[in-house]
Formats: structure tokens, sequence, C-alpha cells
């Protein structure tokens, strides 16, 4: 396996791949969130030019994808600049349990320290419990104070009416932190 830097002609297969690991959260968030959470998806792989996508490949066969963003840029959530960000990591469900995942947060270990980012974070759904521990093994820790409420604000029925909360981790890079509650 080897993961490489994304390139355009890999957009339709990462998207398939992360429909493919994401079909089994559909059921518990209501459908016009998923869906919305999906064009979310599309966007930040296809139309974002400063998010960084890596690929794994088995053979000509993508099989994992993960986003990287710099400077605290999420787009929709606000991180400490300079702050890295692990977005939509995604591995094919007929793949799992191979090190793709970690060998994929590993790619976004490295490219954020080698633009010196003193953190790393990423939010999770409180339902992928695997993902959490493979954080938490790679040297991630909860900072519940920066978990989101995605239905904060909304009024019932509203886009994320219904989403379940995401949990935040962090990993130092380097250096002090810059993070403040």
């Amino acid at each position: 396996m080897t993961v490489r830097p994304a390139e355009a002609a890999d957009h339709a297969a990462i998207l398939s791949v992360m429909a493919a690991a994401n079909a089994e959260y559909r059921p518990l968030i209501p459908a016009n969130t998923y869906d919305e959470y999906f064009r979310g998806l599309r966007e930040l792989i296809t139309a974002r030019p400063h998010v960084r996508t890596a690929v794994a490949e088995q053979g000509r066969q993508i099989v994992g994808a993960v986003a990287l963003t710099a400077d605290g840029d999420m787009a929709d959530v606000e991180n400490p600049d300079r702050w890295a960000s692990v977005r939509a990591l995604a591995v094919d469900p007929a793949a799992r349990r191979r090190g793709i995942g970690q060998r994929l947060v590993g790619w976004c270990i490295g490219e954020a320290r080698q633009h010196e980012a003193p953190a790393i974070c990423l939010h999770s759904a409180i339902f992928q419990i695997t993902a959490h521990r493979l954080y938490e093994r790679l040297g991630f820790k909860r900072i519940p104070e920066r978990d989101l409420d995605a239905t904060t604000g909304c009024p019932d029925g509203g886009p994320t009416a219904g989403v379940p909360p995401l949990l935040a981790y962090w990993k130092m890079l380097g250096g002090l932190p810059i993070w403040r509650a």
C-alpha cells in the first residue's frame, strides 16, 4: 500500500470511498443533514484549493483518503491560528483493519509538521468509536471544550437538527499550544 498526494483525476474514486465508508452512519443522521454533509465532503475534496488531500492505494485501487487543512481553516469551524486539521478520513470498508487509517493520519501529521503547525486537531462523530481508538493510539487527546454541538442555534427540522455531537481531539506537534478555551 502507498499513501500519496491526491490528484484531480482521483476525485471520483475518493468520493466513492467516502460514500462507502460513511454508508453505515447514514441511519444515525437525519437524511437532509447526511446529504448536506456529503455535499460538504465533495466541496472539500474538489473545490477548496487550500486543502491537501492524500489517498491510500493498493495496487491501482484507491482504498482510503483524508484531507488536511492548515492555519486553523476548516471553513465551518474556527480553529486556532496555524493549527492543522484532519478532515474526512475514510477507508473502504472492504480494506479496513490493515493500517490504512493509521497511515493516512500519519501523512497528515507529517504534512502538519512540515508546515510547522504547532498542533493538529480533528472532530469525530460520537458514534465513530473505532476512529476514536485510532486517534488516541496515535497520541491525540480529547479536548471536550472544543466539542461541537451541531444542533446549537438550529430550529427543529433545521439542517443539523438531530445530529449527534462531534468530539474534538488534538495532538501537540511542537512548541507551546496556542489554543485558548
